[in-house]
């Protein structure tokens, strides 16, 4: 009967140690992005920043320039 139990296992017991970083540090960047982000406008702007800083480029920009 003892083997129809079911054994409750936490993730944090089954990922590596750097695995754990890795989703600690996610949390704290998204924490710190809810934090600073109170309205839409202020998500909008943090997220364009976050592009930007990852090599995205404004579309209306690019086709801005084409055309002249």
């Amino acid at each position: 009967m003892d083997n129809l139990q079911r054994k409750n296992q936490l993730i944090l017991d089954l990922v590596s140690d750097s695995c754990l970083e890795k989703v600690n540090l996610f949390c704290d960047e998204y924490k710190d992005f809810i934090n600073k982000s109170k309205t839409e406008r202020e998500a909008a702007e943090i997220i364009i920043s976050i592009a930007k800083k990852n090599g995205f480029k404004d579309l209306s920009e690019i086709v801005k320039k084409n055309l002249n």
